[in-house]
């Protein structure tokens, strides 16, 4: 009997172990087909950020410079409340290439729930004025960039001067990887106009000239975290499992757990994938026990118990009456024989 009921608890054990076993490699494998997803969305978002770039480009006119401020070497002015700069321009031109930014900006605040920040278009070494150009030296006089932004602000003009947007004008040194010529997506910084916490995806243009390649201008494109969270919280429903996004320093720039105090330390904890095309990456908390015990498990721990505490009882009742039946044999022999002479 208790080999038998030895039996029947390792064997309700090892069907527990090979149910969770089988739940952590379904939920291994839905994890990863997830991450597949989320970065196919992810590659969905830039192609609308270059559609969008593209748009704005094949809607550009050519209009009249009006009356602009100087501050240092900068040159700038303002129009339908937008901001244009122009840097280390010697002679200012004519005219000057109009993007209609601000129905960009309103068109991707629609399309990305409301996360977009800012819009920042740096046209590189590209003023159109003869009297620029030096024909004997092949390039002009000064660096000539023009920065567009969606909102104007005076205070661009003291920031612009210290650095384009093309070399170092965030918190983090921004420069355009060629081993990345579709999209470049920067850590996150504090901005130095609006003060805001954001990171930059950033879109390059480049054009040909005798067989060779140049970079014509660069589109910043400001979130905030908002930009990830929908989609974090569609994964955390669909794995019940808590999603982080890390920069390439690991901080945090979007989880589900907004309480959570990440250090660095709790990489372990973390399943870890890397986001489309960047150095960021997607940490999903790991599977513990708490994940694995679902329905099914919960039921074949109940019925171990149940099982346990039957054949325990069955036990102690067999158990019971063994010695009932010995004392039983014990009384037998007792009557048999006189108790004073024991014969």
């Amino acid at each position: 009997m208790k080999s038998y009921i030895r039996f029947l608890k390792i064997l309700f054990l090892l069907l527990l172990a090979f149910s969770m076993y089988n739940k952590s490699r379904f939920l291994r494998s839905e994890i990863k087909t997830s991450i597949g997803y989320f970065n196919s969305s992810f590659d969905e978002k830039i192609y609308i950020l270059k559609n969008e770039v593209n748009f704005l480009e094949k809607t550009k006119k050519n209009l009249e410079v009006p009356k602009y401020k100087t501050l240092g070497r900068i040159k700038y002015f303002e129009v339908n409340g937008y901001g244009v700069y122009f840097d280390t321009v010697v002679v200012m031109p004519k005219t000057y290439e109009y993007y209609d930014i601000g129905s960009g900006r309103e068109s991707l605040n629609r399309k990305f729930n409301n996360s977009f920040h800012g819009l920042v278009y740096n046209k590189v070494r590209k003023v159109e004025a003869t009297e620029l150009y030096n024909q004997a030296a092949g390039v002009y006089r000064g660096r000539g960039d023009i920065a567009f932004v969606d909102k104007f602000d005076e205070r661009w003009a003291d920031v612009l001067q210290k650095g384009m947007l093309s070399k170092s004008f965030f918190k983090n040194t921004k420069s355009v990887s060629r081993d990345n010529i579709e999209f470049v997506l920067y850590d996150s910084y504090i901005d130095k106009i609006y003060g805001l916490n954001m990171f930059s995806i950033i879109i390059s243009n480049y054009e040909m000239k005798d067989d060779i390649e140049f970079l014509n201008g660069i589109w910043y494109f400001d979130f905030d975290n908002k930009f990830f969270d929908r989609d974090l919280e569609a994964l955390k429903t669909k794995l019940n499992l808590d999603i982080l996004i890390v920069d390439s320093k690991n901080e945090v720039m979007s989880s589900t757990d907004k309480e959570l105090d990440f250090k660095e330390s709790d990489m372990k904890k973390y399943y870890s994938y890397n986001l489309s095309k960047t150095n960021y990456k997607i940490l999903v908390k790991k599977i513990t026990l708490k994940n694995l015990l679902g329905y099914q498990e919960l039921i074949f721990f109940v019925l171990f118990l149940a099982l346990g505490v039957y054949l325990s009882k069955r036990e102690r009742l067999e158990k019971e009456v063994e010695k009932l039946k010995i004392a039983e044999k014990i009384r037998r022999h007792l009557m048999l024989r006189d108790p004073l002479t024991k014969l």
